[in-house]
């Protein structure tokens, strides 16, 4: 499938594998980096990719950035009719999935200067949501309101045909999914990778989902996009300009114990659970710590900065 959407929206040249895989490690990395442009947004990634969000640095806009009108994935499962009548090809349940996919926009990707059309097409495709007008209440409305988890599918895909590289900070952000990961084995994980590699982490709550596997029946499930609370560990390491007194800093880790033993006592915390332990994390951490999701003219170095704080400060690498 990744061969046939990356051969039709943007012609690299062919792996040379068996099975259309790649022969080589650089012929792997030679292909694009697929990325979700958050428009609507939302404090968390979306739940159908995983636990983990990386955001990107704004540099890569300039020369390196082929946006899709849609996610190419989507495309090609539900609307390349070549593609759905190949033997063998991926059957997926478009119709439940992805309601409200009309199929009727042109997949023609944007670049930094000519992406109009990219967003009008995301309209198109979209159409019975009324994409722009979303969009727009999104961005500069006086109360934007909640959003649902298969709303959050219509993004454009705004990929990086480059490699990504730790020293340049093309990572200058991750973002991990409070509820399944908190207090939890991959979330220690998480905390240990993004030290070693000095990216700034934080944590959003989104939806609140434990577990996405019962993805297609919470589709329509609404919640309202909160604020990114910073890890103690990025603020006691000091990666970033914000800081926090050291019994703030200790309090969420309180926080993050008691998850961890609730974890070791139970298959699966409940989500009412995790909204609580979430409401002390905010409590626990001055405002300069929570950050909201950016907009334009928050900061004036969207390379460095990775948004503004709930105190009005731009959070940013020294």
């Amino acid at each position: 499938p990744a061969e046939a959407a990356e051969g039709v929206f943007f012609r690299p040249p062919p792996f040379r594998g068996a099975h259309d895989l790649p022969a080589t490690y650089e012929e792997a990395s030679s292909r694009l980096q697929y990325v979700a442009l958050n428009t609507l947004g939302v404090d968390a990634g979306n739940p159908l990719f995983g636990h983990v969000s990386a955001i990107f640095s704004g540099s890569y806009w300039q020369d390196a950035i082929a946006a899709s009108p849609i996610d190419t994935g989507m495309y090609t499962f539900c609307c390349n009719k070549t593609y759905r009548r190949t033997p063998g090809s991926l059957k997926v349940p478009c119709k439940d999935l992805f309601r409200g996919l009309a199929c009727s926009g042109k997949i023609a990707p944007g670049v930094f200067g000519a992406i109009d059309h990219a967003i009008l097409n995301n309209h198109l495709f979209w159409g019975s949501w009324n994409r722009l007008g979303r969009w727009f209440e999104r961005w500069l409305g006086d109360d934007p309101g909640n959003i649902t988890v298969g709303e959050s599918m219509s993004f454009l895909e705004t990929n990086i045909l480059g490699n990504i590289l730790y020293e340049d900070r093309g990572i200058k952000m991750l973002v991990g999914a409070f509820s399944p990961m908190f207090g939890a084995p991959k979330g220690r994980q998480l905390r240990e990778y993004a030290s070693k590699h000095g990216i700034a982490l934080a944590w959003s709550f989104g939806p609140g989902l434990v577990n996405t596997s019962d993805l297609r029946n919470r589709r329509a499930l609404n919640f309202r996009p909160d604020v990114r609370l910073l890890d103690s560990t990025t603020v006691r390491g000091g990666l970033v300009n914000a800081s926090a007194e050291g019994s703030a800093l200790d309090a969420l880790d309180d926080l993050w114990v008691q998850a961890e033993a609730a974890r070791a006592g139970a298959a699966e915390l409940v989500e009412a659970r995790l909204a609580e332990l979430w409401v002390a994390a905010k409590k626990a951490l001055p405002l300069g710590l929570h950050l909201r999701t950016p907009a334009a003219w928050d900061c004036s170095d969207w390379h460095s900065c990775l948004g503004r704080s709930e105190s009005g400060a731009c959070v940013c690498y020294p």
